[in-house]
């Protein structure tokens, strides 16, 4: 397995290693609006200014001061009115993080404290040694793993990708923004807190979302360079390489420092989105659009602080798109791609198969390329080859920027549209199971699909012969009648006949003056196919509609339109 966090940069004197943040004291989070689970659900104060808890023992205890932030760029312990989580540290006092936290969660008095996270970017370059993104931007009909990028970009007019018009704002929360003018960024913040020296201050919250001069010997990997430049290097300029679209304006938000942070310092980053002022940060001023996490750390479950952080950028606006994690584990250990809400994102290697480091597991939503994928990897005008699903995350990022700048589509419908274009069909045996989700997006069927969202027309009743002209719909009937009765016969399509994986459908139908709500509905089949052909259907007499079903597990009805299978529609040849 490939080792890919760059918290294994060697660094004396930055604290920067998992093992420095860790040093002598434990950083805690405590979410005011959460409460804990339990025999701790007692009396959570909404403003807590000091306070101390002892040690199951009675040996130790651990206090809580109006002070204890000033190191986290937090003048005040007090929230009311505030959704943001509070951090603090206290002295470890040869306790663990977690020890910790289940004190003050006993003691009850402080909300729901949790343990901060250690994050850590995922991947690093290997040397360029030239090549061609051919073999995940082409058709996957040609390529195993490729993406259709090409297909979506001569699905749109001339300029869509190329030119700034109306441009869609994607959000890359990283580490390391070097700049590149072949990759350039609209704007940004700084929100890591990671202390710049052993035993220094924390940074605090900024504008300023370069790396600290402090880092300029150190030589940190451009992670965060090379995730934009996946997103938006110039196309068609013969520098280098071409990103996925360069009408978008790219926000580096700097969330850690020379590759490692604070879980915390991301979630922050999400509620800025969402409209949470931070000091000394100018507030967001863009417009909803794709962001874009490929960070992680390893937690047993999502923290509350982080799901509140997601749910509330998503509530915003938002479509998020996070790595699934380098590890080779299951993704329920990695965070945030445990979390609720966001696009999880698996990694295949060239041959289709998922890679041996990537995460895996039911928590996967779909897989891409995740080696060799070619980007920036410093201030020149040179690429490298990088490994991991820091670089699968912004492939699916940048893509779904194009198609929400073309359909206006909100995230529910993005995502649908992502998972009914995505299939396991060419990939490898590593991936037929609950390992790559979905599977490999067509992005050229996404954009068709959004499209058809966009316009309602994506679940439809039509008569079978409404997509054949005049000419073919006499030929069939002369030639084909007495096999298939086709002027008797509808072709309903489910998901504009774009089936998700392990999905079936079940037909319904009620009275037409009756309502979906009250009504008794009337089982008509259930179906494994995205399009089925039905006979005698009563089009003037009733409505349909139907639930996807995945794993037993059914939704709500959604309705079918019926509108080209009216009688004004009915094919000319059988009028006759």
């Amino acid at each position: 397995m490939k080792i890919l966090s760059m918290a294994l940069l060697s660094i004396s004197t930055l604290a920067l290693s998992s093992s420095a943040i860790a040093y002598d004291t434990v950083r805690l989070v405590m979410s005011q609006g959460a409460q804990v689970a339990g025999e701790y659900m007692t009396k959570a104060s909404s403003s807590i200014t000091s306070g101390c808890v002892v040690s199951p023992n009675a040996q130790v205890k651990w206090c809580l001061k109006g002070n204890s932030l000033s190191k986290v760029g937090t003048n005040s312990l007090s929230v009311s009115g505030s959704s943001k989580p509070v951090v603090f540290e206290v002295d470890a006092q040869g306790y663990s993080a977690e020890d910790i936290a289940v004190a003050f969660n006993k003691d009850g008095r402080f909300g729901l404290v949790e343990v901060d996270v250690i994050t850590t970017d995922l991947a690093i370059p290997d040397d360029p040694f030239g090549g061609a993104q051919e073999s995940y931007f082409g058709s996957p009909t040609d390529h195993v793993t490729g993406m259709n990028i090409y297909g979506l970009w001569d699905a749109l007019p001339e300029g869509a990708v190329t030119e700034l018009n109306d441009p869609i704002d994607i959000v890359v929360l990283d580490s390391t923004f070097v700049e590149n003018e072949e990759s350039p960024y609209f704007d940004g913040r700084n929100f890591s807190t990671t202390a710049l020296t052993r035993d220094g201050p924390y940074q605090v919250p900024s504008d300023s979302y370069l790396p600290p001069e402090e880092l300029v010997d150190l030589h940190c990997s451009a992670h965060g360079l090379g995730v934009v430049s996946t997103i938006g290097s110039r196309i068609g300029n013969g520098v280098t390489a071409a990103g996925v679209t360069n009408n978008a304006n790219i926000y580096a938000i700097r969330t850690m420092t020379c590759g490692v942070g604070f879980l915390s310092d991301t979630s922050n980053a999400l509620l800025w989105l969402a409209g949470e002022h931070f000091e000394g940060v100018t507030p967001y001023q863009g417009n909803p659009g794709i962001v874009n996490m490929s960070l992680g750390g390893k937690s047993n479950g999502c923290p509350s602080f982080m799901q509140q952080g997601i749910d509330a950028a998503i509530g915003a606006g938002f479509t998020l798109v996070v790595a699934a994690g380098n590890d080779s584990v299951d993704v329920v250990e990695q965070t945030p791609a445990n979390c609720n809400g966001s696009i999880v994102i698996g990694a295949l290697d060239s041959s289709g198969d998922l890679t041996d480091f990537s995460n895996f597991g039911s928590g996967i939503d779909v897989v891409v390329r995740g080696t060799d994928v070619i980007a920036l990897c410093g201030p020149q005008d040179n690429a490298c080859w990088w490994d991991g699903t820091s670089f699968s995350a912004p492939l699916v990022a940048g893509a779904l920027g194009v198609i929400k700048q073309a359909t206006g589509l909100g995230d529910d419908n993005l995502q649908a549209a992502l998972y009914m274009s995505s299939n396991l069909d060419d990939l490898g045996a590593s991936c037929q199971s609950d390992d790559c989700g979905e599977g490999l997006p067509d992005f050229a069927v996404v954009l068709e699909v959004a499209k058809m969202l966009g316009e309602g027309t994506l679940h439809t009743i039509e008569f079978a012969l409404g997509r054949n002209d005049n000419c073919e719909q006499a030929w069939l009937l002369d030639n084909f009648s007495n096999e298939a009765k086709f002027c008797e016969m509808y072709r309903v399509s489910f998901f504009g006949g774009y089936k998700a994986k392990g999905a079936t459908y079940e037909l319904y139908s009620i009275d037409s003056d009756e309502d979906w709500s009250t009504a008794a509905q009337q089982a008509e089949g259930i179906f494994d196919q995205g399009t089925v052909m039905l006979s005698n259907l009563e089009i003037a007499a009733k409505q349909y509609g139907f639930k996807m079903c995945k794993n037993g597990v059914c939704g709500d009805i959604i309705g079918l339109d019926t509108e080209m299978a009216k009688e004004e529609y009915r094919p000319a040849a059988c009028n006759h």
